[in-house]
């Protein structure tokens, strides 16, 4: 089974988004008492390409769960995948669309 989870963007801005740590554990903790596996988290980005931001590496709370990143810029719309390392570097991670 797959389940989104949508979280509240705390800085409640449309430049950039940020999810509290403690609103980050709750839905962990729930995702784990489903039986479920958190595998990556997901934000979109309007106005630029699918890299992370400063902001996006900073606020990233897990460097274990895949960063998400779909782009509005591009048409079509581009995703990518990266892990995020320290707070400061990312690394690629290749993702597969399958249409089926």
């Amino acid at each position: 089974m797959t389940t989104f989870w949508p979280l509240m963007n705390e800085a409640r801005s449309p430049l950039y988004y940020r999810v509290s740590p403690g609103e980050y554990q709750k839905v962990k903790d729930e995702i784990s008492r489903k039986g479920e596996h958190l595998i990556a988290t997901f934000h979109s980005h309007q106005k630029t390409r699918s890299i992370p931001s400063y902001t996006d590496r900073f606020n990233h709370l897990d460097q274990t769960i895949l960063m998400l990143i779909l782009s509005l810029k591009v048409t079509p719309p581009e995703l990518k995948g990266y892990f995020i390392e320290d707070g400061h570097s990312y690394i690629p991670y290749p993702i597969v669309m399958n249409s089926q």
